[in-house]
């Protein structure tokens, strides 16, 4: 039962764990997506006029969204218009390019953080591109509390059903050695033991 068990909660584990992070990972890159695409469109004149300030008030906007770490805005020549970093810049940034014409992502590692990048051209490059980073540690902490969670409900199971095997084998095994013990009884013609066996099947 102890292997039995330890199987079923591995296996399930790590199904569970395999599921929640493909599904929170295609939710993350959805909405920081659509994030980026929403930037994209609505910036291009006003990266075109260097208007920063209004440019920083619209991914401002997004600074509270849940799972966003971070939004940035470069121009054509890779220069950082506007961003949410606090308090600055980080390293890792200014070795990341873009020349894509179309929305892609990557996973990367920021100041001790696992996101995954989106980037966004704007006007297909030609102006830009704005960058959304969703904090794929948040993923990685879901999935270890929905784990935590199910083995706690498998060991409540694991010892309910000890419980109720030992219950069980104990209701047939005493009838059982009550039995071998008239027999050893008849083999010596004891048949003291008969009245109260009958008794016990009545």
């Amino acid at each position: 039962m102890i292997v039995l068990f330890g199987v079923i909660a591995t296996a399930t584990s790590i199904l569970s764990a395999l599921t929640i992070n493909k599904y929170l990972t295609e939710e993350y890159i959805s909405k920081g997506t659509a994030i980026a695409e929403s930037i994209a469109r609505s910036a291009v004149e006003i990266i075109l006029n260097r208007d920063a300030s209004t440019t920083q008030s619209i991914i401002d906007q997004y600074t509270g969204s849940s799972g966003v770490s971070y939004v940035y805005v470069v121009d054509n020549k890779g220069s950082i218009i506007s961003h949410t970093f606090v308090p600055g810049i980080p390293a890792e940034v200014f070795h990341m390019t873009n020349e894509s014409e179309k929305t892609e992502f990557v996973t990367l590692k920021i100041k001790d953080h696992r996101v995954i990048d989106i980037s966004s051209p704007i006007l297909a490059g030609v102006v830009g591109y704005v960058h959304v980073g969703m904090d794929k540690d948040i993923i990685f902490n879901r999935i270890i509390s929905t784990v935590l969670r199910q083995q706690e409900i498998i060991f409540i199971i694991f010892l309910f059903s000890v419980f109720l095997a030992y219950y069980l084998m104990n209701r047939i095994s005493k009838p059982l050695s009550r039995l071998t013990e008239y027999a050893k009884d008849l083999v010596v013609h004891d048949f003291s033991s008969l009245d109260a066996i009958s008794a016990e099947i009545l």
